[in-house]
């Protein structure tokens, strides 16, 4: 286990190369195991197909700026959208613990992940609300986290990550 968190890098370029049903959901089922607040599980794991991937890089397009190209999951085979109950006050934070899990689980199995952040400012656009509602979910739904898997392409230089941050004692 502690080698593949020291190993964990953002993948950000994949082979066109599906991922077997297996695999995503033993991906799946790591987030599931996820600490969450109060262990209510209220969170929802929403696996985005081709046309709703489509609508959402449109619609973060839109709001972000680029094309919609330019928001397309960095062309990774699976991604999955975290959604929580706008009322629990930890699920971003619930989020973070649901998506490590998740990056985790892909790492030990050989594929690689990147969080993907262009929703965090755009959980009250109407848009959104719409979009998500067009795909039955429950209004209260809101996106809290996002990630992309798929296997690596070699192509892609991943360096060692130099750690900055620091670990202090208060006595």
């Amino acid at each position: 286990m502690l080698e593949t968190i020291r190993s964990r890098r953002s993948v950000r370029a994949y082979l066109n190369r599906q991922i077997p049903p297996a695999v995503e959901q033993e991906i799946l089922q790591a987030g599931r195991c996820a600490p969450n607040a109060w262990d209510r599980q209220s969170f929802v794991l929403c696996k985005v197909g081709p046309d709703a991937r489509g609508a959402l890089a449109a619609l973060t397009a839109r709001h972000i700026g680029g094309v919609p190209a330019d928001h397309d999951f960095f062309g990774a085979p699976l991604v999955v959208l975290v959604l929580d109950r706008r009322e629990n006050l930890e699920r971003r934070a619930d989020a973070g613990c649901i998506l490590e899990n998740m990056m985790l689980a892909a790492q030990s199995l050989g594929l690689g992940s990147v969080w993907v952040d262009q929703f965090a400012t755009l959980e009250d656009a109407p848009d959104l609300i719409a979009l998500l509602d067009q795909f039955g979910f429950d209004p209260q739904l809101v996106i809290c986290g996002a990630a992309a898997f798929g296997w690596p392409d070699p192509e892609e230089e991943i360096l060692p990550r130099p750690l900055r941050s620091k670990i202090v004692a208060l006595k």
